[in-house]
C-alpha cells in the first residue's frame, strides 16, 4: 500500500500513547522500583482509555523490562525511571554509509533528520540508538535484539536484502533504496518530482529537455530518470543517451560543459537538476551563457533553496516531514504485525521564478 502524505500529528497507537501516559504518571508520583500502579481499572478512569487498551499498555511494558505483572496482586514498577520522557524501549537505527566505490554522497535523509526522528520518537516514550554498518554483522544484531524495532536508511543494497527480511521486528527503511518486496518505506517521491518538473518545462514552452542526476543505478537517481522518461514520453519524445548525465557532486564540475556542449551545441532550452548537482549546473549556465541561450532550470531539492535568485529557474521541493512521516509508520509497525507494510511518498511541490 502506498500512501501520499499530508502533514502528519501523532499517529501512536492508542495503548502506545497510555503506555507513555502510565510512565509518566509514575515519574510525576515519583514512584520507585517495586511501588505498585493504580489498577487497570484506576488507569483507565484516569487516563480516558479502555480497560482492553489499558491491559494490553501494560503487557507491552512488562515485556519492555519496565514493569512486573503479578497475577492477583497488581503491576509493580521494575526499573527506575530517571529520564524527563521516561523508555517504552529502544529502536534501533541503522545507517548504512556510502561504499569505497561510489565517489558522491547519496541523497539519503541526513543527520538533521535523525535527529529529529530521535526527538519525536523520544516525546513517545522511544530511545533512539545509531549505529553505523557498511555490511550487516554481529554488531548490527546484537543492537537489533535488544531493540523493539528498528529503522533502516543509506545504501541499502543487495548485501542487505536477506538481513532485512530476516528482522523479526518491525522495521521501516527511511529514504530511497533499491531493495525487493514489500516493506514499512517513509522516502520522498523523486519519480513524481522529476515527472512533474519535466512537465512544468514543458508547459513552459520547452522541448529539448536533458537530464542531470547522480549515478546510474543509485537512489534517487533511477527514480528520477524514470519520472523525467516518463515525462517526456507522454508528449511524444523518446529521450536517449545522449540527453541524460549521470554523474556525482565530485565530478559534475568537469563533466557539464562536455554534456552541455556534446554535438547538440547547446539545443537544450531546459534541464532537470538533480541535488547535490545543482550548484555546479548553475554557475557553469550563468557564468558562460547569456540568458537568451540559457536553459530553463528545473532544479529538484528536499527544501526551498533556490528561489529568487535567478530567472528561468524552477524549483520543486517536498511538502511534509519525512522524520514525522518515519515516527508515525514506526508506531503503527509496532502498533500490529497484522497489517499490511505501507509506502508513504512526500510529495513535490514547484514554484518558479520565470
Amino acid at each position: 500500500m502506498t500512501t501520499k502524505s499530508a502533514v502528519s500529528l501523532d499517529r501512536s497507537p492508542k495503548y502506545v500513547k497510555v503506555q507513555r501516559d502510565v510512565l509518566s504518571y509514575a515519574m510525576k508520583e515519583g514512584l520507585g522500583v517495586g511501588a505498585r500502579l493504580p489498577s487497570e481499572q484506576e488507569l483507565a478512569e484516569r487516563l480516558g482509555a479502555s480497560m482492553i487498551t489499558v491491559r494490553r499498555a501494560l503487557a507491552e511494558l512488562a515485556r519492555a523490562g519496565i514493569v512486573d505483572r503479578v497475577h492477583g496482586s497488581g503491576t509493580y514498577l521494575k526499573r527506575a525511571l530517571k529520564k524527563a520522557h521516561p523508555t517504552i524501549g529502544t529502536v534501533a537505527l541503522v545507517d548504512v554509509p556510502k561504499p569505497a566505490t561510489v565517489p558522491r554522497p547519496l541523497a539519503t535523509p541526513g543527520q538533521a533528520v535523525i535527529r529529529v526522528l530521535g526527538e519525536l520518537l523520544e516525546q513517545r516514550g522511544y530511545a533512539l540508538d545509531v549505529i553505523h554498518a557498511q555490511v550487516p554483522d554481529d554488531k548490527t544484531m546484537n543492537l537489533l535484539r535488544g531493540a523493539v524495532a528498528a529503522v533502516l536508511t543509506g545504501t541499502l543494497d543487495s548485501e542487505w536484502k536477506d538481513f532485512v527480511n530476516a528482522i523479526s521486528i518491525p522495521s521501516v527503511i527511511l529514504g530511497s533504496h533499491r531493495l525487493k518486496g514489500r516493506h514499512w518505506i517513509a522516502r520522498y517521491d523523486w519519480e513524481t518530482a522529476a515527472h512533474d518538473m519535466t512537465r512544468r518545462l514543458w508547459d513552459a514552452g520547452c522541448r529539448r529537455i536533458g537530464l542531470v542526476t547522480g549515478i546510474e543505478g543509485y537512489p534517487p537517481a533511477h527514480e528520477i530518470a524514470c519520472g523525467y522518461r516518463r515525462a517526456c514520453r507522454a508528449h511524444g519524445v523518446a529521450p536517449g543517451p545522449e540527453v541524460i548525465l549521470w554523474s556525482a557532486p565530485d565530478t559534475i564540475h568537469g563533466e557539464v560543459e562536455p554534456f552541455l556542449r556534446r554535438s547538440t551545441a547547446w539545443r537544450f532550452d531546459g534541464l532537470v537538476v538533480e541535488p547535490g548537482l545543482v550548484p555546479a549546473v548553475i554557475g557553469y549556465c550563468y557564468a558562460c551563457h547569456s540568458s537568451a541561450a540559457r536553459p530553463a532550470l528545473g532544479l529538484l531539492s528536499v527544501t526551498p533553496t533556490y528561489l529568487n535568485r535567478a530567472p528561468k529557474l524552477f524549483e520543486s521541493w517536498f511538502r511534509g516531514d519525512l522524520a514525522s512521516e518515519c515516527a508515525a509508520l514506526l508506531m503503527k509497525a509496532i502498533g500490529s504485525r497484522l497489517l499490511q507494510p505501507e509506502t508513504v511518498l512526500l510529495p513535490p511541490v514547484i514554484e518558479a521564478d520565470t
